[in-house]
């Protein structure tokens, strides 16, 4: 199932259904609402819903844009921030968010849970790359000392972030949505691989808990040698609720169109479960044309074949 996400697009638009025309354009009639997006825009959304010419697959958390509470930012907001009054006002536009997911008729709310107090761990490595210096003494150095100070934060981190998963996930089961936590390029931000793995298992039960996979942003992590990306979709594959399809250009210029870039789609798409949605999350500075081109040529690729099997 291909859906196009409304970052691409949302900066041109104040109507939303003049933006759902656009997408329709390129073939695309499924949609994700992206964190950020308008409240001037739902209404335009609603409108096309209800005509059957669209559906909303998924809403990123937060939507629509927050007002932004004075001194603090909205980017410091996080869910596992150490702040209990950033991180209770970011429960509190979470909720919102899924309020709007289910009025939507969306079936997922894709959660970013928040950084650690590490910094510029990830933006060094690709400094160093970008310089020549992958594999060096220097690079191998850096990324074993960033590796084990990540892990001294998984603790309190976790903590955190179990704590408000506890209250998010009834929430948005008594709204019939299911929550999806976006995996992430920056090993300063969780959760990485491992605590994926125990949120989903600790606090996931019963499937209202999912992961979202991000193909260009798990890319750069393979890009740094941090994982394998093949193995780690196998891995978190049942767990796994949708993806963010976008190519990757060496080493770290992620959100392009698919079939542009480094990424071996070949060997990654058969991996993922039948019928998974499949959104294409691109920058805005993707042309329409790229887009009407690939569009075709991936459905032809992948979709005609397992359709065919």
């Amino acid at each position: 199932m291909l859906a196009l996400s409304t970052t691409w697009n949302s900066h041109r638009y104040t109507d939303g259904e003049a933006l759902l025309s656009e997408l329709r354009t390129l073939g695309i009639t499924g949609v994700e609402v992206a964190p950020g997006t308008k409240i001037s825009l739902l209404p335009g959304f609603r409108r096309v819903l209800k005509t059957g010419r669209a559906n909303v697959i998924s809403v990123g958390n937060f939507c629509p844009l927050p007002i932004d509470p004075k001194g603090v930012g909205v980017l410091r907001c996080e869910l596992t921030s150490p702040n209990p009054a950033w991180r209770e006002r970011a429960i509190h536009w979470t909720k919102i968010t899924i309020d709007y997911a289910a009025g939507l008729e969306a079936s997922y709310v894709v959660l970013r849970l928040g950084g650690t107090a590490m910094q510029g761990f990830t933006a060094e490595l690709y400094r160093q790359v970008r310089s020549g210096g992958l594999h060096s003494r220097r690079f191998v150095t850096e990324k074993l000392r960033g590796i084990r100070e990540r892990a001294r934060e998984s603790g309190p981190w976790m903590t955190r972030a179990k704590a408000t998963l506890d209250v998010l996930l009834p929430y948005a089961a008594s709204k019939g949505v299911r929550l999806a936590i976006l995996g992430t390029g920056n090993y300063e931000e969780g959760p990485t691989e491992t605590e994926m793995l125990e949120l989903l298992q600790s606090v996931g039960k019963g499937g209202a808990l999912g992961y979202w996979h991000d193909f260009s942003q798990t890319q750069k992590k393979a890009n740094l040698g941090l994982l394998d990306h093949a193995e780690w979709l196998q891995e978190i594959r049942p767990h796994l609720l949708g993806c963010h399809l976008n190519d990757l250009r060496w080493p770290d210029e992620t959100g392009c169109v698919p079939l542009s870039g480094m990424i071996d789609f070949d060997r990654l798409i058969p991996l993922l479960p039948p019928q998974t949605p499949l959104i294409w999350n691109v920058n805005p500075r993707c042309r329409a044309a790229e887009l009407r081109q690939m569009v075709p040529v991936w459905e032809e690729r992948f979709l005609k074949g397992a359709k065919a099997r």
